[in-house]
């Protein structure tokens, strides 16, 4: 499923996440990122978090930041697995009134509908495929825009809980 999104050029839910731990076996629930790199070559925004406030946090950005029109990327949420996975800490959580003012209803851009017939995921052919992955990527560069003005935005409605450091 992983491949598809991007080639779609859907965002989907900031909270597309998880721990990051290594691959088994031998089983190891110890943190590393093998697991994301197969997500990072496919060209998913990746938002790796330090504290659970911040992936708290995270997940409500994140879904901002892939439904800008200039992005459209998908989103993943990374933290370390074992370390912050475990980790008992308090966080400031804003109000449900703030979190949707902050993320306005979702009104995809593209999206199945038979009245206007749209192809999803063509085949690119080698003189095509360069181009696909230039979009992608300057959709990247656009998100490095995007992300801080969008983690400003948040730390206004969340009191100031959003750690931008």
């Amino acid at each position: 499923m992983h491949e598809y999104s991007n080639s779609f050029r859907h965002a989907l839910s900031g909270s597309n996440g998880g721990s990051n731990r290594a691959l088994s076996g031998p089983l190891n629930i110890w943190n590393d990122h093998s697991d994301a790199m197969s997500e990072r070559d496919q060209g998913w925004i990746q938002l790796y978090c330090e504290t659970n406030q911040e992936a708290f946090d995270y997940n409500n950005n994140g879904i901002q930041d892939s439904r800008n029109r200039k992005v459209s990327l998908p989103v993943m949420i990374c933290v370390d697995g074992f370390y912050v996975t475990h980790l008992y800490e308090a966080v400031q959580i804003a109000t449900q009134e703030k979190v949707d003012a902050f993320l306005p209803e979702y009104k995809p851009e593209h999206y199945l509908d038979p009245k206007t017939p749209k192809t999803f995921g063509p085949v690119a052919y080698p003189n095509t495929y360069m181009e696909f992955r230039e979009a992608q990527e300057i959709a990247m560069q656009e998100a490095l825009k995007v992300i801080p003005k969008v983690n400003s935005e948040f730390e206004k409605v969340s009191d100031g809980a959003m750690e931008t450091g």
